[in-house]
């Protein structure tokens, strides 16, 4: 499990899916097709969204880690 998938797992168990897509203003199943994926949207790095930072917000796990683990799975897909 990479940083991202642990990151959104903390926030739903935390706060619970439904509350999180509020949050977030996204789909129930754009988290889980991040979740599955391991990986947060291209957006985030067209710097069009910053779900990273809503993510640190609800866990406490730091942006660049968040970031990092993803744009790393985006290189790998």
């Amino acid at each position: 499990m990479n940083i991202t998938t642990k990151a959104i797992d903390i926030a739903i168990q935390r706060h619970g899916i439904e509350k999180v897509s509020k949050l977030m203003n996204i789909s129930v199943s754009s988290i889980r097709k991040w979740k599955r994926d391991g990986r947060l949207p291209r957006t985030e790095f067209t710097g069009e969204s910053d779900y990273a930072s809503i993510l640190r917000c609800l866990t406490g796990i730091s942006h660049a880690k968040i970031l990092l683990s993803s744009k790393y799975r985006w290189a790998n897909k």
